[in-house]
């Protein structure tokens, strides 16, 4: 039995018997928690859906300045996309991992794909990204690193040389390059943004 000193009504210390938790109990509290924290990132999801789907971008933006979190980053990004399946993430919570990352995964789905989960008895609270990637894997060399994406090509990477680009158009570029990323919706990562942000910021400060 644990001990703690608690204050009476009159001031003085008492000692407080707390009877020590069994295994069981332990256990039950962990899986209630985790239900807790899975309801939080569904939730956190359809907000950030919402936020995309009902605001507009210069509101879209003024949010994201007011949680400090970049409007282009993968946090949005995923949370968009768990609230974008949020129905039939909800319909399964209970077999949801406490993991916002698989969650995310879980989201990018088809829903055919994500009932095989369902009815082949892999999706449940505590299976891991890893466990749901070998029950889609095939022997296809041009796999994609996402869940479910056998038969998706890998992505085409292209590596440019800024340096190519005439000093004195570099600022010009680099607004107009970064322009076409958020025109088209492409999510090239947060690096990339900062580095162009940076770019123009300093080519701003250099005109002045």
């Amino acid at each position: 039995m644990l001990k703690h000193a608690d204050s009476t009504s009159e001031g003085t210390s008492a000692s407080v018997g707390i009877e020590k938790p069994t295994v069981s109990q332990l256990v039950n509290r962990y899986h209630t928690i985790g239900k807790r924290s899975v309801r939080a990132i569904l939730d956190l999801g359809v907000l950030f859906f919402q936020a995309h789907e009902e605001l507009k971008k210069a509101e879209v933006e003024e949010f994201y300045r007011a949680i400090n979190l970049p409007p282009k980053g993968s946090t949005g990004k995923k949370y968009k996309a768990i609230g974008s399946k949020a129905s039939l993430l909800e319909a399964h919570a209970d077999l949801l991992p406490n993991d916002w990352t698989t969650i995310y995964e879980l989201a990018l789905l088809e829903k055919d794909q994500f009932d095989r989960l369902v009815q082949d008895s892999i999706l449940h609270s505590g299976v891991t990204l890893q466990a749901i990637k070998d029950h889609f894997r095939k022997p296809n060399p041009n796999t994609v690193n996402h869940v479910g994406g056998s038969d998706t090509p890998r992505p085409e990477i292209l590596a440019f040389d800024f340096n190519l680009v005439a000093a004195s158009r570099r600022v010009a570029f680099a607004k107009r390059l970064k322009g076409l990323f958020e025109e088209f919706d492409v999510d090239v990562g947060e690096e990339l943004f900062s580095t162009l942000g940076r770019f123009i910021e300093e080519g701003a400060a250099g005109d002045a």
